[in-house]
């Protein structure tokens, strides 16, 4: 935060979380702008008031590019402070990756921060394994072995709900459908978003009991093609249901807002729109690099009282990161501080 001072102005780019739009920037934009700020809160792809359908994405870069239309259109030499809320902490990650030299700061609001040392996907897996009780497996599906895996199994949701529902593993790391994000309406529960992957691995066990395995598994799983070359490295085509999520008032009372005004949780009830957690593209990308995101400052702002990303994994992320150049934390606050305490979060960027 320090590199910011430096500025008579400072230009905020405010990126929204899962399922919300630059509507949710609406207390804090002109806050920094009383204090002489320049700020650009966007929607990204189908967010907000952005015109594209959800259907239309495949890709956590689909769902970034009006972030990466912004930081391409920045006059040169120009430097912004980037802040990025919960999901779209991965937003930020892309953006840092490429456009390094054009951001002075990246701040992290109590968001998904990846590191260089493993994939994208690696911080949703461990808040997935960490925060998920996976309870008796009742129903198990045919297993793909390697890197996809399938069952059914019980849930326990956050309300402490018990629910029925499926998960994927995949890279070894349990994604659930996200399913108790409820109540929902069954139109947006079920969307379906299928893609087309690739996936390989090198296996151990002998050539014949692979291809009876995976041949098994074939016969009622979602695998449209599947090789096994000389060396015992696996090759399997697949297709996918893209993992899709909405926030049910429910949740957003008990967990999101329950320290914001009820105006504030009413506002986000009718404006939330259906998200994409892009797991499935997470797993097959690329680690983020130390010459693009491993060179940008980065601040990670704590909030004490989140119940969706509890403090316990905020810390445990930081403490995975290396680079990191401040910590800071907002007292009495839930996952929208920008409701909850907008004016303290506004200090806090100071």
């Amino acid at each position: 935060m320090e590199a910011t001072k430096q500025q008579t102005q400072t230009h905020f780019v405010l990126v929204h979380g899962a399922c919300h739009g630059a509507w949710c920037w609406y207390k804090l934009k002109p806050l920094l702008e009383s204090h002489g700020h320049k700020v650009t809160a966007l929607d990204l792809s189908a967010s907000g008031i952005n015109m594209k359908k959800i259907e239309e994405l495949r890709t956590l870069y689909d769902y970034t590019e009006p972030l990466m239309e912004v930081m391409e259109s920045l006059p040169q030499g120009e430097k912004v402070v980037l802040v990025g809320h919960n999901v779209g902490g991965l937003n930020l990650d892309l953006a840092i990756d490429k456009f390094s030299q054009k951001i002075s700061v990246a701040v992290f609001l109590t968001a998904f921060m990846p590191n260089t040392v493993h994939k994208p996907s690696f911080v949703i897996e461990q808040k997935t394994r960490r925060l998920i009780s996976l309870k008796s497996c009742v129903q198990p599906m045919p297993t793909v072995y390697g890197n996809v895996i399938c069952l059914a199994t019980d849930l326990t949701d956050h309300c402490g709900r018990r629910r029925r529902t499926t998960c994927r593993c995949i890279a070894g790391a349990v994604v659930a459908v996200i399913a108790w994000f409820t109540p929902l309406k069954s139109a947006k529960a079920s969307i379906s978003l299928r893609r087309t992957i690739v996936m390989s691995w090198t296996s151990s066990k002998p050539a014949s009991i692979v291809a009876s395995e995976i041949t098994a598994a074939s016969e009622s799983s979602s695998i449209l093609s599947w090789r096994l070359s000389s060396n015992n490295r696996v090759f399997i085509t697949l297709e996918v249901t893209l993992t899709s999520m909405f926030f049910g008032p429910k949740f957003l009372a008990s967990k999101l807002y329950q320290l914001c005004p009820i105006q504030d949780f009413t506002l986000a009830t009718i404006l939330v729109r259906t998200g994409l957690l892009f797991l499935e593209d997470l797993a097959q990308a690329n680690n983020f690099s130390n010459k693009g995101y491993g060179s940008v400052t980065r601040v990670y702002v704590v909030c004490n009282n989140d119940y969706a990303t509890p403090k316990v994994f905020q810390r445990w992320m930081i403490e995975n990161n290396e680079g990191m150049k401040e910590v800071k934390e907002i007292k009495g606050v839930d996952h929208m501080p920008m409701f909850s305490k907008p004016r303290e979060l506004t200090t806090t960027f100071s």
